[in-house]
């Protein structure tokens, strides 16, 4: 780097792991077990089917960000089609092409590990970006899934996808920090539940979206019942989470505890946005508080999982999460209590989803521009072939 460059690098970007925890990071190994049988029987074996065909020379964060790219394709253009009214009917072709983008995420997501072993390029960084891109792929499919199968613009549709994509992977992530290990058990939401998922949208794509819409047993739409079943696959899957963190530090529960604050308090500033709204922008504007949500929040996820590989202490309360949210919700209660908001709602909310987007693109931006450095690695190149 030319000494023309380097202080104007250096003032862009930042770096978040401190001079020990780079020393630690180099000694990160990445642990997990994986009991899924959708996994053992279907999945692992169509990925390493794959791994045959993909030339040695791609690069494992290749191909985590083209998987990332079928999820963002599908998103946009279900948002293309729906915009922000999330009643609209899908149409049949875009249910089965993102059933299949999600199918073809989830092979390239498993590829990317084993082309790691591989080509012997595993790495921190690639992990970090693996978990930083599936944070973000959780709330884009929430919404996918919301518009396929017709939520509708409501507090229902916004609080599912706080509670399961966002809250859900904090929690899957705050696990791995504690125990130092990531566990994925026979059944597991991620394999059988996003398999499951995956053919149900491609399903929709042949019977329909209204099919959704229609009252069944109970006087309940078959979209309802699908909000009770993954709200209640991710509360077992939190509760379990915590269960695991609690028996195995049992002296140092509380400590642990501490950390759930920062879930519990997006989840307050979505009841306090829900029921403060003067123009009820939750309903309005159901897409774009998700978006606004959903990309503060991967930034925050994405620290506990730098933090973990660095051993660095986690700092939960990120300033950039924090002052949009106390932005956006300020200015709600306020407009209750005055009659009016300070400022117009949707120009918050706007300005409160570029700040995001742009702080969560800063963070990746920042971790491997240091990362790569201490690493002496590259992030879309192969560093060296395993002999």
């Amino acid at each position: 780097m030319s000494p023309l460059t380097q202080p104007v690098t250096k003032n862009l970007f930042k770096d978040y792991v401190s001079p020990k925890g780079e020393e630690r990071i180099k000694a990160y190994k990445y642990k997990s077990q994986c009991d899924s049988l959708m996994y053992k029987y279907v999945m692992g074996p169509l990925a390493n089917l794959c791994i045959k065909f993909t030339p040695t020379s791609v690069a494992p964060n290749t191909i985590t960000m083209f998987g990332f790219m079928f999820n963002l394709l599908a998103h946009l253009l279900i948002l293309y089609y729906t915009g922000e009214d999330l009643t609209k009917e899908v149409p049949g072709w875009l249910c089965v092409l993102t059933g299949l983008c999600q199918f073809i995420y989830m092979n390239l997501d498993n590829m990317d590990g084993k082309q790691a072993r591989r080509t012997g390029n595993s790495s921190p960084l690639g992990m970090l970006y693996d978990h930083g891109l599936d944070a973000a792929s959780g709330w884009l499919i929430g919404l996918n899934l919301a518009a396929i199968i017709g939520i509708g613009n409501n507090a229902t549709a916004f609080f599912t996808c706080l509670w399961v994509p966002l809250v859900g992977f904090y929690f899957t992530m705050w696990e791995e920090y504690h125990l130092d290990f990531l566990n994925f058990g026979v059944i597991n939401p991620v394999d059988e539940g996003m398999s499951f998922i995956n053919s149900l949208i491609i399903f929709t794509g042949f019977v329909g979206s209204k099919w959704w819409t229609e009252i069944t047993f109970g006087g309940v739409t078959r979209s309802q019942y699908m909000v009770y079943f993954v709200w209640t696959v991710a509360t077992i899957g939190i509760i379990t989470n915590i269960f695991r963190v609690i028996n195995r530090y049992r002296s140092e529960a509380m400590s642990a505890i501490g950390l759930i604050r920062i879930p519990l308090f997006l989840m307050v500033c979505g009841i306090l946005l829900n029921y403060c709204s003067p123009s009820d922008i939750v309903t309005r504007r159901t897409r774009s508080v998700i978006t606004c949500f959903g990309l503060g929040f991967s930034k925050v996820i994405g620290h506990i999982q730098l933090a973990h590989c660095s051993g660095d202490e986690f700092n939960q309360w990120r300033k950039s999460f924090i002052m949009s949210m106390i932005l956006l919700v300020s200015n709600s209660v306020a407009g209750v209590i005055r009659g009016k908001c300070p400022v117009d709602e949707d120009l918050v909310l706007n300005l409160a989803i570029i700040c995001n987007l742009w702080s969560f693109v800063h963070y990746f931006l920042s971790i491997t521009q240091q990362l790569t450095r201490v690493l002496e690695c590259k992030v879309f190149s192969i560093k060296k072939i395993k002999e």
